[in-house]
């Protein structure tokens, strides 16, 4: 009896001291032994039993869940091409279907094909690993561009967690939030966060600013060009060892350096706090204590 209930429910309910309060109710747990299995096995029939699909029959007549949202993964419109575009039938007379690819990313290409570009070196990591669902769901949203979270749609946006809710499901909230660091973002001159400075501020730049968001040709997913309203604004880049420089239609050339901070000639908004000293910046030689 005991071990029939310990497979059953877990050995959090069968010690002495639980079974106590509860003899009263064994002739109940037996009979739920009982039923619950052959219902569930019922169930599992019932789920499995294929059924043949009518040619033609679009497939949001059983699954009209998958038509409820503001936008719709076009190749779901109308219901047709869901069996032809994104799943394989494992059995053409029937409704069994194979399972997605693992990894989905060359199926989602097969009609994205103008994601990424060959000129496109640096990839975004889920793009890099097939992982298209990571920022996009496959069927709808309530976001554009099928998107699985808030995210800035214009140039400028003010800064706020929910705003960024999509990329701060991957990215630390503190390389956008804290205005001096050393450890939160490798985007800062000494110990002055870059990323905060850009974007955290009523008029903060969203991250197409900058970033190319599925694949760039420069390093960290830096554009080459953004849009501002109706003009096209370009961005050269460099990486150093220990930071980078940019140069762009908005400003003159200002770089960057984690160890040696540099003294840039633009005109910019009150530094907030103290400049780190140089042995905050500089990394500990091997065998020296942090």
């Amino acid at each position: 009896m005991l071990d029939t209930c310990t497979h059953l429910m877990g050995t959090w309910l069968i010690s002495k001291d639980c079974l106590r309060p509860c003899r009263g109710m064994i002739p109940v747990c037996l009979l739920l032994c009982i039923l619950l299995p052959v219902s569930a096995s019922a169930a599992v029939r019932a789920a499995s039993k294929p059924v043949a699909l009518k040619p033609g029959q679009p497939c949001l007549d059983c699954h009209g869940k998958l038509n409820k949202q503001k936008y719709i993964h076009s190749a779901t419109e109308g219901g047709q091409g869901c069996a032809t575009l994104c799943h394989e039938q494992a059995d053409p007379a029937q409704h069994r279907f194979a399972p997605p690819p693992a990894p989905i990313g060359p199926l989602c290409l097969g009609c994205h094909d103008q994601v990424v570009s060959a000129k496109d070196t640096h990839k975004h990591p889920p793009v890099a690993d097939g992982d298209c669902t990571a920022c996009h769901d496959p069927h709808q949203s309530d976001r554009a561009k099928l998107l699985r979270g808030a995210y800035p749609e214009t140039f400028y946006q003010a800064y706020s967690e929910a705003a960024y809710e999509l990329c701060l499901n991957c990215h630390d909230a503190a390389a956008f939030k804290v205005p001096r660091t050393t450890t939160a973002t490798a985007f800062r001159n000494g110990d002055l966060n870059l990323h905060q400075r850009h974007v955290n501020k009523k008029k903060g730049r969203s991250c197409k600013a900058c970033h190319d968001l599925h694949g760039a040709p420069q390093p960290h997913l830096i554009a080459s060009a953004f849009r501002f309203g109706e003009r096209g604004l370009s961005i050269a880049y460099e990486t150093t060892d220990n930071g980078g420089s940019c140069v762009t239609s908005c400003h003159v050339k200002v770089s960057y350096d984690r160890l040696t901070p540099v003294n840039n000639p633009l005109r910019t908004s009150p530094r907030p706090g103290q400049d780190a000293v140089l042995e905050k910046l500089t990394p500990p030689v091997q065998g020296q204590k942090k």
